[in-house]
């Protein structure tokens, strides 16, 4: 988190914004982020700074895998111990999506 505050404090200096507004991150569900405490940290860590009580906006991201055997996708919300295609129960599956920890945007004023 300390690396978005970052990002967002340096997208408002460049465009000359005086404060950041709202973020919007997308948290695949195998990135290794736990998307309810990205707030409360972000909370803690922006204070004194121009994105503090700025607004933040999470979107999940699920685990996107394409089955070898049968071509189909199955979408995981949520880390597993086991990954199956959801159509035929194959093991043999190729991660598409899911496993990103991104900035989307930045509002700044």
């Amino acid at each position: 988190m300390n690396e978005v505050l970052s990002t967002a404090i340096g997208v408002a200096e460049k465009n000359g914004g005086k404060r950041v507004s709202k973020i919007t991150l997308r948290v695949g569900a195998l990135s290794g982020i736990v998307p309810r405490f990205c707030s409360s940290m972000f909370e803690v860590i922006s204070e004194g700074t121009i994105a503090e009580g700025c607004e933040m906006v999470i979107e999940e991201a699920p685990a996107v895998f394409k089955c070898i055997n049968c071509g189909e996708l199955s979408e995981y919300n949520e880390p597993e111990h086991e990954y199956k295609c959801h159509s035929c129960g194959s093991e043999q599956l190729r991660l598409l999506s899911g496993y990103k920890f991104q900035i989307v945007s930045v509002g700044i004023v």
